[in-house]
């Protein structure tokens, strides 16, 4: 046995089944059974199974997580692993969460409704990359610390649900891509995000692309400084009513609309573009397009780019 004492915690690991990265970062679990029990006094899971490849099961029935604060990275890009269950993690203490299923290709299934989450700040990239989940319920997540939702859900190109109706983002600051390419999704409930500390939203629902309606007229988006992309190829938006959308605090918006290829009616009454430098067209692709709801005075320099056949209504 081995001892380690540490910032991922003081404990003695079998040196056959662990190894501790050089800069005492992380625990990783090299062993080839399935069945899993954490060394006691462990404090961090992270990168504990990244890239594990000697199972395609992990059994984690006895695996106690009850210390640990840390599970970011903890199964990223473990494409081998068929299936996880999760369901009994204590997970009370844990801040970070940031990757900790991303690159689970082959995972169809996850179940994250007991998960405590009262205390995590950090839920980047916690889900992305899973190609395989149908559908992903947080609906019960206590989100009310969490500052960094960006790219949460990105890339999960064939979950057709993606329940979020209990996300509270009052704390968030980052929710970039947090929705990018979930091509399979049909709808979403963000009506109640409340976004006023949030400075990038860019990519939000880039490729969304069978999403017909987003209610996201009560967004307050008075801090966001990137909206680029936010709508780009959500081929199956037909109207958007963003009226209230503020930009003052605007520095990027190119290609905020584009390729909204159904788009034929556009609320932005309340966009202010005069200041911004946009390098790329922001209804590029948006053919359909045929009424703008705009205040032409405040948007000079975007205005040329209409596509030809839309009206400038008031």
């Amino acid at each position: 046995m081995m001892h380690f004492d540490g910032d991922i915690g003081s404990f003695d690991y079998d040196e056959k089944l662990f190894k501790v990265d050089d800069d005492g970062s992380s625990l990783r679990y090299i062993g080839s059974d399935p069945k899993v029990v954490l060394p006691k006094g462990v404090t961090s899971c992270n990168r504990m199974f990244e890239w594990y490849e000697n199972s395609d099961t992990l059994d984690l029935s006895e695996f106690d997580t009850s210390e640990i604060t840390d599970m970011s990275y903890m199964f990223y890009g473990s494409d081998m692993i068929k299936s996880l269950d999760v369901s009994k993690f204590d997970t009370s203490k844990v801040t970070n969460m940031a990757h900790m299923f991303d690159g689970l290709i082959v995972v169809k299934e996850l179940d994250v409704s007991k998960f405590n989450t009262a205390n995590v700040t950090n839920m980047s990239h916690m889900f992305a990359n899973c190609a395989n989940l149908k559908s992903i319920d947080v609906s019960s997540f206590d989100t009310s610390k969490v500052e960094d939702f960006s790219c949460m859900f990105a890339n999960d190109s064939n979950a057709e649900v993606i329940n979020v109706s209990g996300i509270n983002t009052a704390s968030a600051e980052n929710i970039e891509s947090m929705f990018a390419l979930c091509s399979s999704v049909k709808e979403l409930d963000v009506k109640d995000f409340n976004l006023s500390k949030v400075e990038d939203m860019s990519n939000l629902f880039t490729g969304c692309a069978k999403v017909k309606t987003l209610d996201v007229g009560a967004f307050d988006t008075s801090s966001v400084k990137d909206m680029q992309a936010v709508f780009k190829g959500c081929k199956s938006l037909e109207s958007l009513m963003i009226d209230n959308f503020k930009t003052d605090k605007v520095e990027y918006i190119d290609a905020c609309f584009a390729f909204c290829t159904s788009l034929k009616e556009l609320h932005i009454k309340g966009f202010k573009t005069n200041s911004i430098d946009i390098r790329k067209n922001i209804f590029e692709g948006c053919h359909k397009l045929r009424d703008v709801y705009i205040d032409a005075d405040e948007c000079r320099n975007v205005i040329p780019s209409l596509p030809k056949k839309a009206a400038i209504c008031k």
